[in-house]
């Protein structure tokens, strides 16, 4: 039902605004889990530095935004395919280590269902 709404667009670049992913599950009411599933890393600037490609000031970054989940107790269960980045495994079990969630290689749809509906 959800996932029929979830839509996919761009890409190509990375790294990912995985921050922005994080901050929307913050402002969302009642969320009690986030799946966070990406093929490259996040911004790993830092929240207040430029982000070069875009030209913009990071106003926030995922570590801020991985506390403030888990201060919810909201877990983030990370899925990373591919591997853009040398930075992407490592940040997304930093990001489920700080929210009390799990990090795995999605090598297959199989994978996702059996840890999210474990």
């Amino acid at each position: 039902s959800f996932l029929n709404g979830v839509v996919c667009e761009g890409g190509g670049d990375g790294p990912e605004a995985v921050e922005m992913g994080l901050k929307a599950a913050n402002e969302a009411a009642g969320a009690t889990r986030v799946i966070l599933i990406a093929d490259a890393e996040p911004h790993m600037e830092g929240k207040g530095n430029l982000v070069d490609y875009h030209k913009k000031i990071l106003e926030t970054d995922y570590i801020e935004q991985s506390n403030l989940l888990a201060s919810k107790k909201v877990p983030v269960f990370s899925f990373y395919i591919g591997g853009r980045g040398t930075n992407l495994p490592r940040s997304f079990q930093q990001i489920s280590a700080l929210t009390k969630g799990k990090a795995n290689r999605l090598s297959n749809v199989n994978t996702l269902v059996d840890v999210v509906c474990e």
